[in-house]
């Protein structure tokens, strides 16, 4: 929490995930460290933070549900570093299809999840003699379209939820700012 007066600190953490699920909660685990050193009241971890397959299948079949013992892991940690997390982009089992959703989870301080959203603009491209990626063929898109925290009590401010191709939909971006007025 930050202190009565102070101006909150927010840490950005980036790491090189892989399809080690140790290794990435290792590189996590030093980032929470660092970032606890430096004062900062939230980190914010990468979509994929927690692992990213070679391909989709292996995506799917390593995802978890978010009561799932990997992301307790990352539950610990913030707990354990007393830190709010904003983990960018969990692979979520469950999806329609079998699919996976890609769900941007905050954790609190104490380690309770406080919001969810499931990315809603999948990156779809074809690209003549180029390459193919469909996220589609393995993600499902999430169904709400604005997800905002309130931390004001304990950070100080309030923040809305998008993950990664989100950002080329200005219209997003507008319905969070106004839906907190």
């Amino acid at each position: 929490m930050a202190a009565a007066g102070s101006k909150p600190r927010v840490a950005v953490g980036q790491l090189n995930s892989t399809g080690d699920h140790a290794a990435n909660l290792a590189q996590a685990e030093k980032l929470c460290e660092d970032a606890a050193a430096a004062g900062a009241n939230l980190l914010c971890l990468p979509e994929a933070f927690s692992f990213i397959g070679a391909g989709p299948q292996e995506t799917i079949s390593q995802a978890e549900a978010l009561d799932g013992p990997r992301l307790e892991q990352y539950r610990a940690l913030a707990r354990r570093h007393g830190l709010w997390l904003s983990l960018g982009g969990f692979h979520e089992a469950g999806a329609p299809g079998n699919r996976v959703h890609n769900t941007h989870v905050v954790v609190d301080a104490s380690g309770v999840t406080v919001a969810e959203y499931r990315k809603i603009h999948l990156f779809d491209v074809d690209v003549p003699d180029g390459p193919v990626l469909m996220e589609s063929r393995s993600t499902a898109p999430g169904a709400a379209a604005c997800v905002v925290v309130d931390a004001s009590d304990e950070l100080g401010f309030t923040f809305g939820l998008t993950t990664s191709y989100d950002l080329r939909f200005p219209e997003l971006y507008v319905a969070l700012a106004r839906s907190r007025g």
